[in-house]
């Protein structure tokens, strides 16, 4: 039998403003019919957590997408990690990354490729004293003022032709995922 490895699954833009509707424990079992193991999904933003041997990500993506495109009629975006890459992306976070919640809103831009951290980031404008980027493996590190949050120039990002290519968490549910993965499945 071959290595079986610990993958997230990110996907983008479902159930968002009435958008892509999907429940939860339906694409639960899509995924399962896909012979992965252990299937857990976290949250209605398409977050799923799952088993499977080492293969491809890209070709591991590949099936996935299809497979979602068949059951769902939508062509669904979605970033594949492996846990050891989610790891590494939370623990390469900024020294002062989530310290002042309640001051500032912190996010994982977590960006699907070919679209690269170095290239989104030039792109950004920001707007001082309110807007924070750090430039991280695969992903951007995001801080934005809560009082100030309505004057973001970040907001501005999905009307980018880069947005396609992006799916957002908030590090709350980044890291939820994290502990998700060293809970119940190997540290792999």
């Amino acid at each position: 039998m071959r290595n079986m490895e610990t993958y997230v699954a990110l996907l983008r833009g479902i159930n968002v403003g009435g958008k892509n509707v999907i429940r939860m424990d339906s694409l639960k079992e899509v995924f399962e019919s896909m012979a992965f193991d252990s299937v857990t999904t976290y949250i209605q933003s398409g977050n799923v957590i799952f088993r499977a041997p080492a293969s491809s990500k890209l070709e591991l993506t590949e099936k996935i997408a299809k497979c979602l495109s068949s059951n769902y009629l939508v062509d669904l975006r979605l970033l594949l990690l492996t846990a050891a890459d989610l790891r590494s992306i939370v623990a390469d976070a900024p020294t002062n990354f989530n310290i002042e919640t309640d001051r500032y809103r912190y996010d994982v831009w977590f960006l699907i490729p070919p679209l690269t951290p170095a290239a989104l980031r030039s792109k950004l404008r920001l707007r001082d004293g309110v807007d924070t980027v750090f430039e991280g493996d695969k992903v951007l590190y995001v801080s934005r003022l809560v009082s100030q949050a309505s004057k973001s120039y970040l907001i501005k990002i999905s009307s980018m032709e880069e947005y396609q290519n992006i799916t957002i968490r908030n590090w709350n549910t980044t890291t939820k995922i994290l502990n998700l993965i060293d809970s119940k499945y190997d540290n792999t």
